[in-house]
């Protein structure tokens, strides 16, 4: 891999962070803090319990390998070991063929939202995600959405490594593997369903320091 040259004021700056620590430690200066969204979403004091989440959350990017037969026989099992229902949303409009296909292949449901107006689809899938006991996908922000709304994010997906990065930042990174990994880290999923509320209130606490510090940076130059 070739190295990237960044201009001097980006070393220079009052504050520069990386949202994982793999690309701060590429670049070689900075620190790090969690991406920006799992500063949103709903108080972890305010999440549904487990018991009041019958669903399990799918979705997949449009622009990636289909799964195959293997992972949506282990989907379907882990449904069915977690008596949920699985659904299948749409994060962006390009994934609803998707999504569709996908609920028919998993004979989930498709949920169609009501628009896909940038905010009535955020607030759409963030009511799905509240009622998903977890959410399965290969879509970073899929993933850190159904964190912050109390979903266990489970990252599937043919190339992992973005969302094992977003994920492993906050101590989430447990459940995230290619498609043929599924079954295995699906079978471990209790073991790390206790490490949600405090990933994500340490996330949150993080990066309203991030805030403070580039708020801080800001007014000594105001």
């Amino acid at each position: 891999m070739s190295a990237v040259t960044f201009d001097s004021a980006f070393r220079d700056a009052a504050v520069m962070s990386w949202r994982d620590q793999g690309s701060r430690d590429a670049a070689g200066f900075g620190d790090f803090a969690p991406d920006w969204a799992y500063s949103l979403g709903t108080p972890t004091s305010e999440w549904a319990s487990s018991d009041e989440r019958p669903l399990l959350a799918v979705t997949l990017r449009f622009d990636r390998p289909w799964p195959g037969d293997e992972w949506l026989s282990a989907v379907r099992g882990f449904a069915q070991a977690t008596s949920t229902r699985i659904v299948t949303v749409t994060q962006v409009a390009r994934d609803s063929p998707r999504a569709v296909r996908l609920a028919e292949a998993l004979g989930g449901d498709y949920l169609e939202p009501p628009s896909m107006r940038h905010d009535a689809l955020d607030e759409y899938v963030r009511a799905v995600y509240a009622r998903s006991l977890a959410v399965v996908s290969d879509r970073a922000h899929g993933l850190i959405m159904g964190a912050t709304e109390g979903a266990q994010p489970i990252g599937s997906g043919s190339d992992p490594h973005k969302i094992s990065r977003l994920l492993t930042a906050v101590g989430l990174g447990g459940l995230v593997g290619r498609y043929d990994e599924f079954g295995e880290f699906a079978a471990r999923f209790d073991a790390h369903t206790g490490a949600l509320v405090p990933a994500v209130d340490a996330a949150r606490a993080d990066i309203a320091d991030l805030t403070s510090r580039i708020d801080s940076a800001m007014n000594s130059v105001r």
